[in-house]
């Protein structure tokens, strides 16, 4: 029975012996975080101020060929995607951009296809996908619209039928 009572009190001892240890290190530690945290606000903060407006077709498809050089196999290595992200910014292609265009390049590698319609996909952004005319664009709401008030009219048929008998 004291050998069990003289073994906790031991483990107790370096359990408290661990936990002073480990609050002695807290207040660095939250230096150093808070040090970390201010740097990259700084670096946000100068991030947002440099706009890049989206590149035109021809800087992503030579920005393809980088990424289709360093392709290794199906994958891109860290190494590779930072030179990679660094020349995407030689040639005004914003980070979104060039890690959209990897990602697309190593899933066209993974299933054996051809990486050539990529900067199409990349270059289409909100102008693309609109149409040429409001009138084309208001003509499915109209008929949803219509569809909509037709079933309205037909439920109140309907239960008007139904509560004259």
């Amino acid at each position: 029975m004291t050998t069990s009572n003289a073994h906790s009190t031991t483990e107790c001892t370096r359990h408290e012996q661990l936990v002073a240890g480990t609050l002695a290190l807290l207040p660095a530690r939250r230096k150093g975080l808070e040090h970390l945290r201010a740097n990259r606000t700084r670096t946000r903060l100068k991030q947002t101020r440099t706009y890049l407006p989206p590149a035109d077709e021809a800087s992503h498809r030579e920005l393809l060929t980088v990424i289709g050089e360093a392709l290794e196999g199906s994958l891109v290595s860290a190494d590779s995607r930072a030179s990679i992200l660094s020349e995407a910014r030689k040639l005004g292609v914003r980070p979104f951009d060039a890690s959209l265009m990897i990602a697309l390049a190593q899933d066209r590698a993974r299933r054996g296809e051809s990486l050539d319609g990529i900067p199409a996909i990349v270059s289409c952004g909100p102008r693309a996908l609109r149409t040429k005319s409001g009138s084309e664009a208001a003509t499915p709401w109209l008929a949803i619209w219509l569809a909509v008030a037709a079933s309205g009219v037909l439920v109140a048929h309907y239960a008007a039928s139904w509560m004259m008998g």
